[in-house]
């Protein structure tokens, strides 16, 4: 049902209002004159006093019965519930809109003003001094001085009441200026005040605003004290004021920085109206920020971003501060536009520098146009500057996030990075795709899809092949890097060769043909490369080639051959080392091979062994620890079951987000990492995500092709009677991960830390509610393997 929200001003409000403004939101009617908050279908109603007496409330709860009927006379399907909101319930940010009546229209300049109050007598009275000493600047201000009429002053207050009243104002505003006094909050910050300051702007575009804070009231430090004073000089300034306009700045404070992100220290400042009025809500500001430091998270795992600047791991910086989250997000907001312009009134560096009094007003001077470049250590770098999140990348991310495009190309940030032109060739050809791009050539190979129209495989292949009941059908991976030499290809090829032997073997050993579909990758040697050669007891069908490693390509076939066939049965094989075992010699890292495919393409021979065990999926080992995956991920699965799986490019992009989930609790400190590193190994993206798919579903019932150690298969040629179907047991853990025994021990015994520890079951959990909303059944043997199994999730 669409709604509307009208927040009504402090009951203490001399000023009336009866504009009514439109706002589109989702919700239900709801009337309550205690949170002064009335919502009802698509309409807003904008009142700014309520009477503090009950005749004065039962009037308006009149009027608004009375609008709700008009309304609903025009509105269909549409419902009223009225039902009372907490009164001590903290109001939305953006459902502050309120409206402006009492000031002009065509005023050119105002001053928007935010007062936080603590709630000690100390506080109260150190806030109405600031709150004084700030008035008096303004009203002693170049931008007020030059004003024919009084300058307005509007103001929206937190914390304790009763301090900043009707009264008081009148005893501290002069003749020169006009206070406004548009609501107060027992809770809220700054956010409240700039959503206003930006519907304001929306309604007066040509006007011009400064933004001031009582900076001190909430930290009362000597430090504070001089700074204040400094940002509400600058702000209100000549230097400013002649430069805001049309062809000069949009925004101008103190001091504006590029690093970490683009903000003026302080958070005090004067805008264009053109400009803010641009800018989004908090509230959506917020959430899409939060998605930008997620997507950082899903880089960083990657190697593609870095945060060397400011990292919330040296712990000198809060995950917060460094990423503008939560009430930074208010201090961030305003430079955050990609048509920003931006001047400022310090040739200083460090805004540190005024906080100590090193500077004075009659000392600054206007700085436009180029910024200063900063730590110098990540700019001589060029990989550095372009990984850092800080630098550049971010900001781009968050240019893109927010308002979908980047600056236009002759705006100043081009010429104010040193990496400029390399970017803004990269946001030309490629648009949002830019980071990823250029970044790319960091990765040692690459994780995504082909397009559509490079895959070539069609339905009817799959489902003429699959017609045959005597055949048993293998998927395969076939690739070789283009920078191997020669003899280094030969090499490829053999071991290829010898697979494809073992898939004939295996074949012949239960009596059916083997039809081999296969990708080819990488390499072009492999595009003329005949994968059957001189085996004509199976069928191989070449899909494509790809001069990129596309590693889930191949799966995703497979996924597509399940989704015609669902009675049959399919092998996944491929030339890949398996993991850990890259240090190892080269003798054993192809036997590792032969085994894993003669153990994945036997099981039709073992299948009297395995109608003994209902198992969806059977790999040589199956591991529960970093993650539920299958060693050498090589495996035989019925088509039945993979139709129960995400197509792999979806559970490609859910655990992309669940890893960044995972990873921005990890440095809110809300999960633990102690058994094992949350690495892009560890969390499954990246080149390391379809190792985990074939195993993801919560219903899965995995088996093992052996109850032997990696030792076994690694140190001899083993035959296809070493085979035997295992159901896996508890504590099954890849070998080849850096697993730490002794802190599992610590774990085991204490039930709180487990409960937060990244890769135990509780994020297992989390992991299968979020990629298939669903759990896995009280009787699974994932639920037996992990102690408190019964504690559902926690991300």
């Amino acid at each position: 049902m669409l709604t509307a929200v009208a927040t009504a001003a402090m009951l203490n409000s001399t000023y009336i209002s009866t504009e009514h403004t439109i706002e589109r939101l989702k919700g239900d009617a709801q009337v309550d004159l205690s949170s002064m908050t009335y919502t009802f279908g698509d309409v807003s109603n904008k009142v700014s006093f309520i009477p503090d007496n009950d005749d004065g409330k039962n009037s308006i709860m009149r009027n608004v019965s009375e609008h709700m009927e008009q309304l609903a006379s025009s509105l269909t399907d549409t419902t009223i519930d009225i039902e009372p909101s907490k009164a001590d319930a903290q109001i939305s940010k953006s459902s502050m809109n309120s409206t402006f009546e009492g000031i002009e229209k065509n005023i050119s300049r105002s001053v928007f003003y935010n007062i936080f109050i603590p709630d000690t007598d100390d506080g109260k009275n150190n806030t109405l001094r600031i709150v004084r000493e700030q008035i008096e600047q303004v009203a002693s201000s170049f931008a007020t001085a030059t004003m024919e009429q009084p300058m307005p002053i509007i103001i929206y207050t937190m914390g304790a009441a009763d301090v900043i009243t009707s009264e008081s104002l009148a005893s501290i505003c002069p003749a020169r200026l006009k206070c406004h006094h548009m609501q107060h909050y027992q809770q809220g910050n700054e956010a409240i005040t700039l959503n206003a300051l930006r519907q304001y702007c929306i309604e007066r575009p040509t006007a011009t605003v400064t933004y001031l804070h009582s900076k001190g009231s909430f930290h009362p430090r000597p430090e504070n004290e001089v700074w204040r004073r400094i940002l509400t000089d600058a702000a209100l300034s000549e230097r400013c004021y002649s430069n805001i306009g049309e062809k000069g700045c949009n925004l101008c404070g103190d001091k504006f920085l590029t690093l970490p992100t683009y903000f003026i220290p302080g958070n005090i400042f004067t805008v264009s109206c053109d400009y803010a009025s641009q800018l989004t809500s908090l509230d959506t500001y917020d959430s899409a920020i939060m998605q930008v430091v997620k997507r950082f998270f899903i880089l960083r795992l990657r190697k593609q971003m870095s945060v060397n600047l400011y990292s919330p791991d040296a712990g000198r910086h809060s995950f917060e501060a460094v990423f503008g989250l939560g009430r930074y997000g208010a201090e961030n907001w305003i430079g955050s536009h990609p048509d920003i312009r931006p001047c400022d009134c310090v040739n200083t560096r460090s805004p540190l520098a005024i906080t100590k009094g090193q500077v004075k007003m009659g000392d600054l001077e206007l700085v436009k146009g180029r910024r200063r470049r900063h730590y110098a250590k990540i700019m001589r770098v060029p990989a550095a500057r372009i990984r850092d999140f800080h630098v550049f990348g971010g900001m781009l991310m968050k240019w893109y996030a927010l308002y979908g495009r980047a600056p236009g190309p002759s705006s100043w940030v081009w010429l104010h990075h040193p990496d400029g032109p390399f970017w803004l060739d990269k946001v030309t050809d490629l648009g949002e795709n830019a980071i990823d791009n250029a970044t790319s050539p960091l990765l040692p190979l690459e994780t995504r899809f082909p397009s559509s129209g490079e895959s070539l495989a069609s339905r009817k292949l799959y489902e003429n092949h699959g017609k045959s009941p005597e055949a048993s059908f293998i998927f395969m991976d076939a690739y070789i890097s283009p920078s191997v030499d020669s003899v280094g290809v030969q090499q490829e090829i053999e071991s290829l060769k010898q697979q494809i032997a073992i898939v004939e073997s295996s074949a012949q050993s239960s009596g059916r043909n083997a039809t081999i579909f296969y990708n080819t990758m990488g390499n072009m040697i492999l595009k003329e490369f005949s994968l059957c050669g001189a085996y004509s007891g199976h069928q191989c069908i070449p899909l494509a080639h790809y001069d990129t490693r596309y590693e889930g390509e191949t799966m995703r076939q497979l996924f597509n051959f399940c989704q015609v066939n669902p009675n049959k049965s399919v092998s996944y094989i491929h030339n890949r080392v398996p993991e850990g075992q890259h240090g190892l010699s080269l003798d054993i890292q192809r036997r590792t091979m032969r085994h894993l495919t003669l153990g994945v393409t036997s099981t039709y021979f073992l299948s009297n062994s395995l109608s003994a065990q209902d198992c969806d999926v059977y790999g040589l080992k199956f591991n529960y620890m970093p993650h539920y995956a299958l060693y050498g991920d090589m495996f035989f699965a019925k088509c039945g079951y993979i139709n129960q799986l995400l197509p792999p490019e979806n559970f490609t992009v859910r655990m992309e987000s669940f890893a960044a989930e995972v990873l921005m609790q990890i440095v809110e400190k809300k999960l633990n990492v102690g058994v094992l590193e949350a690495s892009a190994q560890n969390l499954s993206v990246g080149r390391h995500v379809m190792a985990r798919w074939v195993v993801s579903h919560p219903s899965c019932v995995p088996c093992d092709l052996t109850n032997q150690t990696s030792h076994f298969w690694e140190s001899e040629d083993r035959s296809r009677n070493d085979f035997s179907v295992q159901v896996p047991g508890p504590h099954d853990r890849g070998s080849s991960w850096d697993y730490n025994i002794s802190t599992e021990a610590l774990l085991m015994e204490n039930p709180q830390l487990r409960l937060r520890e990244v890769l135990f079951h509780p994020v297992h959990i989390s992991h299968w509610q979020t990629i298939y909303n669903a759990t896995p059944g009280n009787s699974s043997a994932f639920q037996t393997w992990f102690p408190d199994a019964e504690s559902g999730s926690v991300v």
